[in-house]
């Protein structure tokens, strides 16, 4: 049995340890974080830093890895690459490509360059309108970022902005509908895509729920297939998020890794396609095709205590296909802004049934929570 290695163990990992396992490989997962659940569902893991490098070449050579597998987070993307590539375990992108895409300000000046729609941007706000949005340069997921509406503001909120990275990239702030598309690339073309509409609930940073999405998406598609040839990406994943406003597409971040919070999950359930497995093959070099069946109407639901306290449970009104539980009962909730407690999948049969759901999903999905 061939052997894998996931530079990662979280919950955002577990739809590539699952699929992993099917195809029949031996899992080895790696992470020093102790709310790493995913790590209950490898066959083996090792409780150190992804940055850790010396001892990860120590797992390599010890457990003769075959593939070195990215987990859900940059840090674990440009580290794999790196590995990938020094020892032949792997398909990635050259270094000084994942650099450039996972840098805000750089893929911003690539794509102004390139005539790719993006908001106005700059390492110098003195240059923007307000409202302005604020970024650490290298990190996702919304940690650290504001939107402000003066300069006083803007010099009061970019101090907790550089807790999380001293390079800031300011944003002119475009408010719409956010868009979360998905592609699977091979030979430079986009062999499978995937559109979901994001919402998101207490925190404007950060997105609590996913569903199936249709629009006419042409102008975006242009733009990512000038992105993949311009920049010589290798087959994969390519994940971005996108403004929409005035039927104007912008692409707002990108990542080469898959999106977390079990949205791959929403994607395979909604196409009924093998997504994980494409992307997984993919990082190995091996040969892949799409296998998509039909269409389901699903929504990917993270659900958001709304307030601090000791959580006592879920409570859904709806019947769910798929749930996962991140916190149990008795855990202590004390930033219910940024804490997800479950993780669950919904399954309709048609678009407005599920809409109809969307729109009060928080109401009929919540956390029980006691003061």
């Amino acid at each position: 049995m061939k052997k894998v290695l996931i530079l990662g163990g979280s919950h955002r990992d577990i739809p590539l340890i699952e699929t992993l396992q099917k195809l029949n490989y031996y899992v080895i997962t790696l992470g020093d974080r102790d709310y790493y659940i995913g790590h209950k569902f490898s066959d083996k893991y090792y409780k150190i830093n992804f940055n850790d490098l010396k001892s990860i070449e120590n797992i390599i050579n010890k457990e003769k890895i075959d593939y070195i597998i990215s987990g859900s987070g940059e840090e674990s993307l440009y580290n794999s690459a790196l590995l990938a590539h020094k020892f032949n375990l792997g398909n990635y992108d050259k270094l000084e490509t994942i650099k450039l895409v996972h840098n805000k300000y750089l893929f911003k000046q690539f794509c102004i360059e390139n005539n790719i729609l993006v908001p106005k941007g700059s390492q110098n706000y003195k240059n923007l309108d307000f409202p302005i949005i604020i970024k650490p340069q290298t990190l996702s997921g919304g940690r650290g970022v504001k939107v402000v509406y003066n300069e006083e503001e803007l010099l009061e909120e970019l101090e907790y902005s550089k807790q999380f990275s001293e390079k800031i990239l300011f944003e002119e702030f475009i408010e719409g509908e956010i868009l979360a598309y998905s592609i699977i690339i091979k030979n430079q073309k986009i062999l499978y895509e995937f559109l979901a509409k994001d919402k998101t609930y207490l925190n404007p940073y950060l997105i609590s729920t996913a569903s199936t999405y249709e629009d006419d998406i042409s102008s975006l598609k242009q733009d990512v297939e000038k992105i993949i040839k311009k920049l010589k990406l290798v087959d994969g994943a390519f994940h971005l998020q996108v403004i929409k406003k005035d039927n104007k597409l912008y692409i707002m971040d990108v990542t080469r890794r898959i999106a977390g919070d079990l949205f791959p999950y929403l994607i395979e359930c909604s196409d009924e396609v093998n997504y994980t497995e494409m992307v997984l093959k993919a990082y190995m070099g091996l040969d892949f095709d799409v296998k998509k069946d039909k269409k389901n109407y699903v929504i990917r639901h993270c659900v958001m205590p709304k307030t601090n306290g000791i959580y006592q449970g879920l409570e859904s009104e709806i019947e769910y296909c798929l749930r996962l539980d991140l916190a149990k009962k008795g855990d202590k909730i004390i930033d219910n802004i940024h804490t997800h407690t479950n993780i669950l999948l919904f399954k309709f049969k048609t678009y407005n049934e599920m809409n109809n759901i969307l729109n009060n999903i928080n109401n009929l999905v919540y956390a029980k929570i006691k003061d």
